[in-house]
């Protein structure tokens, strides 16, 4: 995997929802389980992320004026809860039906049980990485089993790169 210390930026928040929250909420994160939503529209604090996020659903990012990079805020609700204290987020190019490993950046969470794992963060994409305006990419959080085979836990539709 390709290291890109610190020219890519991520802010985590893992939280963990009880089962005993909101029947509305729980059935909505239900829906999410697994899968990844992108926007560029920061959320506000205190704002109900999942319905801000179901809102603000984006597969297209517009690079940031003047500069070849892409910065985007991402929501994930995690299949299951993943046996290692670190997850990956790789991004995969999407070219002739087929997708290619681009890059991937490591990021350790906290091990805290049952029910349903949200993921929320910035990132931004560099074109000095491989990234490129025009194409498409997607977006995985992912583990590497005992194989050596990666385990997806979340995944984005394309997201295309204007």
């Amino acid at each position: 995997m390709k290291r890109t210390g610190v020219v890519v930026m991520t802010f985590l928040t893992l939280a963990v929802v009880a089962t005993v929250g909101s029947p509305v909420v729980h059935a909505r994160l239900s829906r999410l389980k697994g899968k990844i939503l992108v926007t560029q529209k920061a959320p506000k604090k205190g704002a109900d992320l999942v319905k801000f996020f179901s809102k603000n659903a984006t597969n297209k990012l517009k690079a940031v004026q003047g500069a070849n990079k892409w910065e985007f805020h991402f929501f994930a609700v995690l299949r299951k809860m993943p046996p290692a204290d670190v997850i990956n987020i790789v991004f995969y190019e999407y070219r002739g039906g087929r997708y290619r490993y681009v890059n991937a950046e490591d990021l350790k969470i906290s091990n805290t049980g049952g029910g349903l794992i949200k993921v929320t963060g910035k990132y931004k994409l560099y074109g000095l990485l491989g990234y490129k305006k025009g194409r498409s990419y997607q977006m995985r959080l992912t583990v590497k089993n005992n194989r050596g085979n990666e385990v997806v836990f979340a995944r984005s539709r394309r997201i295309f790169l204007k």
